[in-house]
């Protein structure tokens, strides 16, 4: 009964932020893994792994709809060639009727967002953990896109807002 659940990062799934950014890197790079760097000069050769092709466009696409559709959790980052993920790693279980928000900071859920960019030609894969940040939406995702918009100007990519979003000023 787990598989569906796990499948989609619910249930008991461990994961640092490093693997996510590596298996987002390989969905980025259309099944080509990668290993994470920090500098050019580190970066090995790409190996294929043979993802379907048609269900790597299903997911590819589905990532881009969390930035860039109508009800995506991450629309706040629009104005960036962004595809990525919004999560949340529950720090304690919650009763019925309360939100991770009411609680004492410490026992509040983590923020995750792991995104790449840009969507068609993708260069930089940020992952971003906020530790008792709530939820990604509002936490990580606005990181996120902070540095992934410093990473376009850099490279000197037009984008519509460079300037995603603040996250929410609750006390974290």
């Amino acid at each position: 009964g787990d598989a569906v659940s796990v499948s989609i990062g619910q249930g008991p799934v461990l994961a640092t932020a490093v693997q996510l950014a590596a298996a987002y890197a390989t969905l980025a790079n259309r099944g080509r893994a990668t290993t994470p760097h920090l500098v050019a000069a580190d970066r090995e050769p790409e190996r294929e792994i043979g993802l379907d092709a048609h269900a790597l466009a299903e997911v590819t696409a589905a990532l881009a709809r969390v930035v860039h559709g109508s009800q995506g959790t991450a629309r706040r980052l629009a104005g960036l060639p962004i595809a990525g993920k919004t999560g949340t790693a529950q720090v304690v279980r919650l009763q019925e009727g309360v939100s991770s928000a009411d609680l004492a900071p410490k026992l509040r859920h983590h923020a995750l967002f792991v995104g790449w960019a840009p969507l068609d030609d993708p260069s930089l894969v940020v992952a971003v953990l906020v530790e008792h940040g709530g939820d990604g939406a509002s936490a990580a995702a606005p990181v996120v896109g902070r540095v992934i918009a410093a990473h376009l100007q850099q490279d000197g990519a037009e984008a519509e807002n460079v300037t995603p979003a603040a996250p929410a000023t609750e006390d974290r």
